[in-house]
């Protein structure tokens, strides 16, 4: 765990529908912790057009509820309070992706175990999203890696393997990666073509 993460005096948390009963409680373990904690009756984006840290909501909330089949929450580490255990109940909260949750009525204890968890478990699943992007960006990419190892091949009889090593030795030389490197040859290719011909004499 990134030991940032660790720390959450400084915070500043968002309180979404919350009852009177569980926000109070909230607030008073957020002033011991050195946590800024803002209350909102209501969702609505414009809120978090203010930087936070997280957001804790109150599953139990209709009202916030049926807000939500009309909006998307915000990039941020997501706490639910936790009261109704319907399957029902239990599906939604589960479709919001939280990262971490709170049995009501809320107590002091578990509240500080509960925001460095959410928030470590938000920061690991942006990891691997990013990593699944990237993986996607360059799966795309391998098409191009082909159509140039093809070029070589067809031009300089290469093997598939000789192809794949001069791109990458290129690509190297370039600093990008050979797909990458493979996107520049084949967008002028008689210009890489004559180039390889050159180190070849």
């Amino acid at each position: 765990m990134q030991k940032q993460l660790m720390v959450v005096r400084g915070l500043r948390i968002a309180l979404i529908g919350c009852h009177t009963r569980d926000e109070n409680a909230l607030l008073l373990q957020f002033q011991r912790l050195g946590i800024a904690g803002d209350s909102f009756s209501h969702f609505h984006p414009t809120i978090f057009d203010a930087p936070y840290d997280g957001m804790i909501f109150d599953s139990d909330n209709r009202a916030l509820i049926q807000s939500m089949e009309q909006n998307s929450w915000p990039a941020l580490a997501k706490i639910a309070l936790l009261g109704m255990e319907t399957p029902s109940r239990v599906k939604w909260v589960i479709d919001q992706n939280i990262n971490g949750y709170l049995r009501k009525p809320v107590k002091a204890e578990g509240v500080l175990s509960t925001l460095i968890l959410a928030r470590h478990d938000f920061q690991r699943q942006k990891q691997l999203q990013d990593q699944l992007q990237q993986f996607e960006h360059r799966h795309q990419l391998r098409r191009f890696l082909l159509s140039a190892q093809l070029l070589l091949i067809k031009e300089f009889n290469f093997s598939e393997q000789s192809a794949y090593a001069l791109l990458r030795q290129l690509a190297t030389e370039q600093q990008k990666t050979v797909e990458e490197f493979c996107l520049i040859v084949l967008a002028n290719p008689e210009a890489w073509i004559r180039h390889i011909k050159l180190l070849s004499l």
